[in-house]
């Protein structure tokens, strides 16, 4: 069997808290897998569009700034999904200004997709629709045509956000600081600095082996 190559692609706008940056670096490099930094003011979903235009990898992970693995397996398991399934994986959200947050789809804070999956699928674009947030609509043109993707589902958050609690469908809720299968951690509003020190306490216990989940409240209702 041939070998899979695969991309790990996160985007940093140049005025983003370098704190982010650092923090991110730091995990990935612990787990050692390298990852692929893009410093530019851009749109996410033009930007995701084109790096799955122009890209010779078997497999591309995204991964938002403000996001990281809690295990090297996280990575494997996502890339190896995607690869063997011709599909993608990303962590289950809900867009909570849309559809009433009842549509969970695979959101691309932490989305790895199979380039043949994406072509398959028409090459859909990953730019919100009146259905849809950014990169929903790979779920919805997924299920449309019956292929199987996956969605992590969120274990563990912090705290609500300031505006207030964000539904997942029939599932629970999720929010600042959540823990997906104990596999990922997604700050979510990165470019708050009031919540960048959590990101700092949660990267700095990844890499030093010593992370605690006393301070985290259950996704689940």
């Amino acid at each position: 069997m041939a070998k899979i190559s695969a991309e790990i692609h996160s985007l940093s706008w140049p005025d983003s808290e370098p704190r982010l940056a650092l923090c991110q670096d730091r995990v990935f490099e612990k787990f050692r897998f390298p990852l692929i930094r893009h410093s530019l003011r851009a749109d996410h979903s033009q930007w995701m569009d084109g790096v799955l235009r122009d890209t010779k990898a078997d497999v591309i992970l995204f991964v938002d700034n403000d996001c990281f693995p809690l295990k090297r397996e996280a990575v494997r398991s996502a890339i190896g999904f995607a690869a063997n399934r011709r599909s993608f994986l990303g962590l289950a959200q809900a867009s909570n200004h849309i559809n009433h947050g009842q549509h969970i789809f695979a959101a691309p804070a932490f989305l790895a997709i199979s380039r043949v999956g994406w072509i398959s699928m028409g090459r859909p674009s990953c730019s919100p629709t009146v259905r849809g947030d950014v990169a929903e609509e790979l779920s919805w043109r997924a299920e449309e045509i019956g292929l199987r993707y996956r969605a992590w589902y969120p274990r563990f958050f912090h705290h609500y956000s300031s505006e207030g609690e964000w539904s997942l469908g029939n599932y629970g809720y999720f929010g600042i600081g959540t823990i997906y299968q104990d596999l990922v951690f997604h700050l979510f509003q990165g470019r708050l600095n009031e919540n960048v020190a959590l990101f700092e306490k949660v990267s700095n216990a990844v890499v030093n082996n010593d992370l605690s989940l006393k301070d985290f409240r259950s996704c689940v209702v």
